[in-house]
């Protein structure tokens, strides 16, 4: 018999794992868990489904979630697998991570659905909101681009063409030709690359134009912020052509230039309102947790539940530092939030495993987990 790769055939599939998880908590003492991954389909990943499943398998973490930016098309690698009927690794349970727009969380926050369907209409819709609004993002940040001296002064001094045509050309290349930051910078980096530009030659030139910026505000800021990366890269081999570097120099955090809109550009990258999802614009279909609050935005979440009422549990990060983990889980417990665990990795070799048993799963928390994402299947 064919098998589709359409709504019933995720439908099923999410039962399935459901089972597959109660059956674990019944019967396995510790379950290993981690709910948040990024493959190659996500702009900033750098591993495939396959080598996601073959670490997870070394690791012996027994659950895990795919939860790439704004797209599910991991999940049509993984119907392959699946169709072949031989699968044996961890349970995979599909997911997403939404970008919202939200100025008071700091711009931006991101938004986990798990056990999702795939090929759920309400899913793709906002797949493609916001696959927009990056479109959006690239215009303005090429009108920036345009604007910024330090970029310019090089592109005309070695005749370097860098334009938004150019740059649909280049991720037309891409396993996922979406414009992000990462793959914007990539593009750059690229074509600063070949004229032998060092990100200490941007960085340069940078500062010199920073000490002419009128806004008193927005230079402070980005001198402090300049300071911050000399230290930090000043010794590290990769700085000359680091892509994360150059990021860092064009799109310093908080500097916005429609944040000044009584001064002249200074070019940032930094691009926080460009149509985005907000949080009360996702979809109510799937299991809704609030990824990797930090511990500065906890407050926030009372009123983040507020704004979307499907929002029902809370990420543990392995990446995030809180002056005592038991901040996360008052929290938790003073909104009734259900607690899940993720590395947020983006690479088959990422560092957030060295300490295993960071994700070991509370058993209640699990079946808390499952009970609530049959409510939606």
């Amino acid at each position: 018999m064919l098998v589709q790769n359409n709504y019933l055939f995720w439908n099923k599939y999410l039962h399935d794992v459901a089972d597959q998880i109660e059956n674990l908590i019944d019967t396995k003492e510790k379950i290993l868990t981690d709910f948040h991954i990024h493959s190659d389909y996500s702009a900033d990943g750098k591993q495939s489904l396959e080598e996601i499943i073959k670490r997870a398998k070394e690791l012996k973490i027994d659950i895990i979630a795919v939860t790439d930016h704004d797209s599910i098309k991991v999940y049509d690698d993984l119907f392959q697998m699946l169709k072949q009927g031989n699968y044996d690794g961890p349970i995979i349970v599909p997911g997403v991570e939404w970008t919202c727009e939200n100025h008071e969380y700091g711009s931006q926050c991101h938004i986990l659905q798990l056990m999702i369907n795939p090929k759920e209409k309400e899913i793709l819709k906002n797949i493609k909101h916001n696959e927009n609004a990056s479109w959006t993002r690239a215009h303005k940040q090429f009108v920036r681009i345009s604007e910024n001296k330090s970029l310019q002064y090089f592109f005309n001094k070695y005749n370097i063409d860098c334009s938004e045509n150019k740059f649909k050309r280049y991720l037309a290349t891409l396993r996922r030709p979406i414009p992000e930051y990462t793959t914007l910078l990539d593009y750059i980096m690229s074509l600063l690359k070949e004229k032998n530009i060092t990100t200490w030659d941007v960085f340069e030139k940078l500062e010199d134009y920073n000490l002419e910026d009128m806004c008193e505000e927005r230079r402070n800021l980005k001198a402090k912020r300049y300071d911050v990366l000399r230290t930090k890269y000043k010794d590290r081999e990769d700085a000359p052509f680091s892509t994360r570097f150059l990021l860092s120099l064009l799109a310093v955090k908080g500097v916005d230039d429609e944040y000044f809109p009584e001064y002249e550009s200074c070019g940032s990258l930094s691009v926080n309102n460009f149509g985005e999802l907000k949080i009360e614009e996702i979809n109510n279909r799937h299991l809704t947790i609030f990824a990797h609050p930090n511990e500065n935005r906890l407050p926030f979440m009372n009123k983040a539940f507020k704004l979307n009422p499907n929002i029902s549990g809370m990420e543990m990060n392995r990446q995030s530092i809180y002056s005592d983990d038991k901040l996360f889980y008052d929290k938790a417990k003073e909104i009734n939030a259900i607690t899940i665990l993720g590395s947020d990795s983006h690479a088959k070799d990422s560092p957030w495993f060295d300490d295993i048993n960071f994700y070991l799963a509370d058993k209640v928390q699990l079946r808390r987990f499952v009970n609530k994402a049959r409510e939606y299947f």
